[in-house]
């Protein structure tokens, strides 16, 4: 069971941050994650103690400006929490910001998603799906698509490839299935990056992400995949997927040898 630490000296704001992740655990199901919130003193008494988390959402405040006085910096909290924990890497620090003047502390320490407030529920769906990926070896993220009948989550090995399509994305799904999402606020790297965390999916032009399984194969300029469709490859990324491409046929051969 994974542990997610929501971190805010702001009661108000802290009960607001805590009730979006509860919402995002009723809406994908995730019975393994329990959520525990705490002001920034409490958080960095709890780690010096020994305790620590899987995944942790701190918000960080303007450098200097500390809602109260015995306030814990946020960077300071994550220094903590990498200096803590057995497995740094299997943790995963999300910071809550008003602006991005602190994002080269945060990544300094390891951060992985650096959120602007208010919070965009897309925006953190993608990194609690991420996060709770990250911190199960093995496990891989679905990918969470808003369409006109609801928030519907699908397995990544589902998606054979996915285009950007006038502010929309479409997904081209197995079994000739296709999904169309709703307007997306932030950009289609953002919404892909759950997928493009993973080592078979590649973004082989602006506008489109491939998974390299269903890849029948390659010419200049484009992918041919499952059901003898082609997506473009941009001229800029041709050299660089032709040999992502090699390396995940060597990959995936001597996978298939085992």
């Amino acid at each position: 069971m994974l542990r997610i630490a929501v971190c805010d000296d702001n009661a108000d704001q802290l009960k607001k941050e805590a009730s979006l992740v509860w919402d995002y655990i009723r809406r994908f199901h995730e019975p393994m994650l329990i959520v525990m919130n705490f002001s920034s003193t409490a958080l960095a008494s709890a780690l010096r103690s020994g305790d620590t988390y899987d995944i942790y959402l701190i918000r960080l405040h303007t450098a200097g400006l500390l809602p109260v006085r015995s306030a814990t910096d946020g960077i300071v909290l994550g220094q903590l929490i990498a200096d803590r924990t057995e497995k740094p890497q299997e943790s995963v620090l999300i910071y809550l910001a008003e602006d991005r003047n602190r994002a080269y502390e945060a990544y300094a320490v390891h951060a992985a998603r650096y959120l602007l407030l208010p919070l965009q529920t897309e925006e953190l769906t993608e990194a609690l799906s991420f996060a709770s990926a990250h911190a199960v070896p093995g496990r891989r993220p679905p990918l969470v698509i808003r369409t006109k009948s609801g928030e519907i989550s699908v397995p990544s090995d589902e998606i054979l490839w996915a285009e950007s399509l006038e502010r929309t994305i479409v997904f081209h799904l197995t079994n000739s299935r296709t999904l169309t999402s709703l307007t997306i606020r932030s950009s289609f790297v953002t919404v892909m990056r759950p997928l493009l965390s993973l080592d078979h999916f590649v973004q082989c032009h602006k506008s489109y992400v491939v998974n390299l399984n269903a890849v029948i194969s390659m010419e200049p300029g484009q992918f041919t995949v499952t059901g003898n469709v082609s997506v473009p490859i941009s001229r800029s990324r041709f050299v660089g997927m032709k040999q992502r491409y090699l390396q995940w046929l060597t990959i995936r051969g001597a996978a298939e040898e085992q």
